[in-house]
């Protein structure tokens, strides 16, 4: 039987439902079933104290019951079509010839697989077999440790698929996780939106990029939905499984707890200071995070005798020398949110908008009646607002070497950014815009699956093998080393500063000629661009005149790849006792 209608006999103070509890005429509360469709409901509205009407409560706090909404499982279903995207792309790649294969890994994912052969070949981590480095982020680190352990003879390209399996899979569960989320605590109608940036083109690259991204989301997602699952706080398991979180999110990468720092800030502000469920959680996560980051520092102190690491300094300096900047990362933020470019005006235009729908959103999150839905859903809202901001502000401090990459920490905020936003503003109108900016995402994704971002790596990998057949007497040196230091089986020195601690203050003193004489670096092999780029001079620290004297150019050896900014890889020879 349904109830004739539903309404509130003592609206209270404070207006519609403060307690907040539903009175059904003729029906006991605890019998009402928030799973019928409460579209059949005749609902009248009961107290002129609040302009908010039985009807516009239900719609807040039982979005998906609300008309027609998304089926049942849908959150199944969107969540497994993004992981078969995924999966496409890492196989369409994997059976695809060297030359597409090598143009979708970052050379960086290389500088990951050096390292950990050196960890495990030589005890201590580094890049080169003698220099040690604390650029990379510990738990992928170590994960591909133990795969190196296990397979010991594993190629990269069977790496790749291993890890790309190991990606698409993650990524799809924490869209599945985002989805289940985001349901419980805004209109099921907006749940398609999640694969506005999922299916972005720097999240989706992630996928078979071979970085840490794929833990970054997953553990991002994790934390979401700890923070708003139903278990009950006083369970043991429960707390340990928050704060192992916490660490394993700073492991993955050390700025995670930027995400887990808002949620507390937040969880802190609307509980008033005063101790909920919120807070608790909020507070296991950020110490967990907190012991992670104490690992992390713990970790490059024992291996370099520094607490941080060399490659966000010598990224914070190239950013401090070509001046702090939060565009590119807005640009980021920018690809994620819309799926097809519209210029500088057409950003500028959709900032402009997005934060008068942000303004829009928070007004009525603020003004929504309090209940236990409510307030979760503000949390997220709002700490994941929080955790954008706190996002553009901290890299705009490494403007200099923002990558795709760095889109990981902002995968799950952006998410439920847009679905918080949406569900706010446009309520129950929201499904129609969320299918089409949903489906646009997918079409745009499948035609992006073949999409290969470093076209010119081909020739890293020519110079490689190039390298791998020259004389082992002399000591070669690269700025961008890993695909080359793997094809070529050489102990190349990295020069930049990314896995190589002891050249970081060469860089900043613009000495790095000074730290090839050091080595005995008697050969360079890099882009002739290295060297004729006056910006990447400066902020490599080799600004220096006996550059152009004493450095000459002997051939190419990327076998006429692609250019990169219209140069050829080269070998480059250094005169000895040149001044």
């Amino acid at each position: 039987m349904l109830p004739s209608h539903i309404g509130n006999r003592d609206p209270g103070p404070r207006g519609f439902l403060q307690d907040p509890q539903l009175l059904v005429d003729g029906i006991p509360p605890t019998a009402l079933n928030t799973r019928i469709n409460l579209n059949t409901l005749c609902i009248r509205r009961h107290s002129r104290i609040t302009r908010l009407t039985p009807s516009s409560y239900l719609r807040q706090h039982c979005p998906a019951e609300m008309g027609a909404a998304p089926p049942r499982y849908f959150s199944y279903y969107l969540a497994f079509a993004i992981f078969l995207i995924y999966i496409t792309r890492v196989f369409v790649f994997y059976f695809g010839p060297d030359e597409h294969l090598i143009g979708i890994i970052p050379d960086d994912a290389f500088y990951y697989i050096q390292l950990a052969k050196h960890r495990l070949a030589d005890g201590f981590w580094t890049f080169d077999g003698t220099s040690p480095a604390t650029g990379f982020h510990i738990l992928y680190g170590y994960i591909l440790v133990a795969i190196f352990h296990i397979f010991p003879t594993i190629d990269w390209r069977e790496l790749y698929l291993a890890v790309g399996i190991l990606s698409a899979t993650a990524m799809g569960f924490a869209a599945l996780i985002c989805a289940i989320t985001a349901s419980r605590l805004y209109s099921a109608k907006a749940i398609p939106l999640i694969a506005v940036p999922f299916l972005s083109a720097p999240v989706l690259s992630q996928s078979t990029s071979m970085m840490e991204s794929w833990l970054v989301i997953f553990l991002s997602a994790m934390i979401f939905y700890g923070l708003t699952t139903d278990r009950p706080i006083p369970n043991k398991l429960f707390v340990i499984g928050l704060f192992t979180l916490g660490i394993l999110g700073s492991l993955a990468r050390t700025d995670f707890g930027m995400l887990l720092g808002a949620i507390f800030i937040v969880a802190l502000v609307t509980s008033r200071f005063r101790k909920n469920t919120a807070l608790v959680r909020a507070f296991v996560l950020l110490s967990g995070a907190t012991c992670g980051v104490v690992i992390t520092l713990a970790h490059n102190y024992f291996l370099s005798g520094t607490f941080f690491q060399a490659s966000a300094q010598v990224k914070f300096y190239w950013s401090s020398v070509s001046g702090h900047s939060p565009i590119p990362i807005v640009v980021l933020l920018s690809e994620m949110l819309m799926p097809i470019s519209a210029g500088i005006f057409g950003y500028i235009s959709f900032w402009i908008a997005a934060l008068g729908f942000f303004c829009l959103a928070s007004f009525r999150a603020s003004r929504a009646p309090e209940h236990p839905y409510h307030s979760q859903s503000s949390t997220v809202f709002f700490a994941s607002s929080l955790t954008v901001i706190g996002y553009i502000i901290f890299y705009r401090y490494n403007s200099g070497a923002l990558q795709q990459w760095y889109s990981a920490n902002l995968v799950l905020p952006v998410a439920f950014c847009t679905i918080a936003i949406l569900s706010y503003v446009l309520r129950d109108k929201v499904l129609t815009l969320a299918i089409a900016m949903a489906s646009l995402s997918a079409l745009l994704a499948i035609y992006r699956i073949q999409a290969i971002p470093y076209p010119h790596q081909y020739g890293m990998l020519q110079a490689g093998q190039f390298l791998k057949n020259q004389s082992n007497d002399h000591v070669y040196g690269s700025w961008n080393a890993g695909i080359i230091s793997y094809f070529s089986e050489k102990p190349l020195v990295n020069i930049d500063g990314l896995t190589n601690d002891e050249v970081l203050p060469f860089i900043k003193s613009n000495r790095l000629f000074d730290y090839l004489e050091s080595k005995g670096i008697t050969y360079l092999i890099d882009y002739e661009e290295m060297l004729t780029n006056k910006k990447l001079r400066k902020r490599g620290g080799y600004d220096d005149s006996r550059v152009d004297r004493c450095i000459t150019s002997i051939t190419a050896v990327d076998n006429d790849s692609p250019k990169w900014y219209d140069g050829r890889l080269q070998l480059f020879a250094i005169k000895q006792g040149c001044d």
